[in-house]
């Protein structure tokens, strides 16, 4: 539905009420364009958001975009629901399905409604409140959160079933984790550290930190950025440093100049926790 045939229903919509559009309040607005579109209303105020969801996109680019993540669906975890001031929108869509590697099921919120929340649950510095190295395990919130663990006794979770794929799998003493992004389009150190924030939370699922991790495949779209990742190795892993290679590759979702730069691949002890 395009912002034309948008407004034109919304003016149908306050007419029918004996009022005009501009007279309306911006919630009674967002819930007006709610009842024309199909596109859910969401109070803002009111929800409560987890960590897992809030990690999954930085405080920079919920402000860029004007929108917050929810949670994850509870029958589909590759599904992430999203508050946004413009669902409709196609390339913040794809935008923010890049950024959060999930599919998105849009939510309609007013724009302040957003700010505000926003504001409330991030860290002023533009860091998640709790960060995710520091999560402790938790509950599965679905179905794929809880591991699938077949008769050889390895477990998978985090399962995409539309990617044919287990962000994280346990097979004895250890925990393979793949596709670790995050920040996609920001700069190099922020995709980074938005990558380690993702291998964290994953390895949360397991009671696992980052200092379990012994061995990591880290691919670049310039391998001369490798001293920025040295950097914050050295701030995230505190002397407890995995061995690592280091490729150069062009990813599938490449983005543009601002697209995806980093990728981490893991493998983490769990013999002792």
């Amino acid at each position: 539905m395009t912002n034309e045939e948008i407004k034109e229903k919304l003016e149908k919509y306050f007419a029918d009420k004996g009022m005009k559009a501009e007279e309306a309040s911006e919630e009674e607005v967002c819930k007006a364009k709610s009842m024309v579109t199909g596109v859910p209303y969401c109070d803002v105020a009111q929800i409560e958001i987890g960590p897992r969801a809030l990690s999954s996109l930085s405080k920079d680019k919920a402000l860029k975009y004007c929108c917050i993540p929810m949670e994850y669906d509870a029958m589909d975890s590759s599904v992430l629901r999203i508050v946004s001031d413009d669902p409709f929108n196609y390339d913040k869509a794809d935008d923010l399905r890049i950024i959060t590697g999930a599919e998105i099921s849009f939510y309609l919120g007013s724009r302040s409604a957003i700010l505000k929340k926003i504001e409330e649950c991030y860290a002023p510095e533009g860091v998640i409140a709790k960060p995710a190295e520091n999560l402790q395990p938790k509950a599965p919130e679905s179905v794929q959160d809880k591991p699938e663990e077949g008769a050889d006794g390895i477990e998978r979770y985090d399962v995409n079933e539309q990617w044919a794929h287990s962000g994280i799998v346990k097979a004895g003493d250890y925990c393979f984790l793949s596709y670790c992004v995050g920040n996609i389009g920001g700069t190099i150190e922020e995709q980074i550290n938005g990558a380690f924030d993702n291998m964290a939370a994953r390895l949360a699922m397991v009671g696992l930190k980052l200092e379990n991790v012994v061995q990591m495949d880290c691919l670049f779209r310039d391998v001369y950025n490798i001293p920025i990742m040295e950097k914050v190795i050295k701030e995230r892993f505190h002397g407890k440093y995995p061995a690592r290679k280091s490729i150069e590759t062009n990813f599938a979702h490449v983005g543009g100049k601002d697209g995806l730069h980093f990728q981490v691949d893991a493998i983490a002890y769990c013999g002792r926790k």
